[in-house]
C-alpha cells in the first residue's frame, strides 16, 4: 500500500469544495458554517447533504469524507447519509437537493 492509495486526490478535494459551493448557495449558509462544529438547522442539513454527496459523487472512504468535514467520523458521514436518504422523499426538500445536484453536473 502506497501513500496514494490512503490519501485524497486533489480531484476529490476540489470536488468536495464544488459541492459545498452548491449546497451553500443552494441553503443560504456559509461555507465556514457548513465546515463547523454548528447542530444548528439548517446548517446541519447542509453539512450532512455535502458528507453524503462527497462520499457518493468521489472515490474517498467514509473515513476520508469525514476529515474533510472537520475530523468527523465515518459513523457520521453514514448518519448523514441516511438522514439525507430520509429527506430526499419530502417534497418540500427534494426540489433544492435537485438544484444542489444540477449545479454539480457542469463541474462533474
Amino acid at each position: 500500500m502506497n501513500a496514494r492509495s490512503i490519501t485524497p486526490a486533489k480531484r476529490d478535494i476540489s470536488q468536495i469544495k464544488a459541492i459545498i459551493r452548491a449546497v451553500s448557495s443552494v441553503w443560504g449558509v456559509e461555507s465556514e458554517i457548513i465546515l463547523g462544529r454548528s447542530r444548528r438547522q439548517p446548517a446541519a442539513f447542509a453539512r450532512q447533504l455535502c458528507m453524503a454527496l462527497a462520499y457518493k459523487k468521489t472515490h474517498l472512504s467514509l473515513n476520508q469524507v469525514g476529515e474533510c468535514f472537520d475530523n468527523r467520523d465515518h459513523g457520521t458521514v453514514l448518519y448523514a447519509i441516511k438522514k439525507v436518504d430520509e429527506a430526499s422523499v419530502n417534497n418540500a426538500i427534494k426540489p433544492l437537493i435537485q438544484e444542489v445536484i444540477k449545479k454539480l453536473k457542469p463541474a462533474a
